[in-house]
């Protein structure tokens, strides 16, 4: 079974991203769905995050500041998928304080990494240093001029989308090119069983003959 989704695995991809462009363009239209993707994303990595990072973190202090962070994510996600699929509230007031509590939410996460890594020797990357600079500069952002609206994420959104969907194609494109050239490879190993089985064949008549000479010869002798 395992092998059958690894051999068929291009197919879930390329669905896969065209969902995404789908949903992208359905956010960047309707105004609530992006309110709705924001706490599926927060909750996402809220409620898949906890387990790994209070096993593999060392620090006790470390692990309740992570465990906070990635409560109050989980909870800031909930709310905004209620409010988000609510019939008749008013998202105005959402739509107000929506670019603070994002922008409390990624300068947070910057904060938090740093204080990990410089004084509990947390281990890092210079993708995941590069990401939290981006963290703090676009929370920064963010609450200062509190000027994002559902709109504008609307349209960052869908770029996400388009950028993971092509992601998915190109990678669902080798799959697909590895599918066809172990099917050719399976054809032509068949075609050449199939041409070596006639010459087989007509050794096994020539030893039958052979043994048959030997037999006449025996009873004439």
């Amino acid at each position: 079974m395992v092998n059958l989704f690894k051999k068929y695995l291009w197919v879930f991809e390329w669905v896969g991203a065209a969902i995404l462009i789908g949903i992208g363009i359905t956010v960047a239209i309707v105004d609530p769905i992006v309110y709705v993707v924001t706490g599926i994303i927060l909750t996402i990595f809220g409620l898949f995050r906890v387990i790994p990072l209070v096993r593999t973190t060392k620090a006790k202090t470390m692990k309740i500041i992570l465990t906070v962070e990635v409560g109050l994510n989980i909870i800031l996600g909930g709310l905004l998928i209620f409010f988000g699929l609510k019939e008749n509230f008013d998202l105005s007031t959402l739509n107000n304080i929506y670019g603070y509590l994002l922008g409390a939410i990624l300068y947070s996460r910057g904060v938090i990494y740093f204080l990990g890594t410089s004084i509990y020797q947390e281990r890092t990357s210079p993708v995941l240093f590069l990401a939290h600079i981006a963290f703090i500069t676009l929370g920064t952002w963010f609450i200062l001029s509190g000027n994002l609206t559902s709109e504008k994420l609307g349209f960052a959104i869908l770029g996400l989308a388009i950028l993971a969907a092509l992601i998915l194609i190109l990678h669902g494109s080798r799959g697909y090119k590895s599918y066809r050239i172990d099917s050719l490879s399976k054809d032509e190993t068949k075609s050449i069983k199939t041409k070596e089985q006639p010459i087989k064949s007509d050794k096994k008549d020539i030893i039958v003959d052979k043994e048959e000479q030997k037999r006449e010869e025996n009873i004439i002798n």
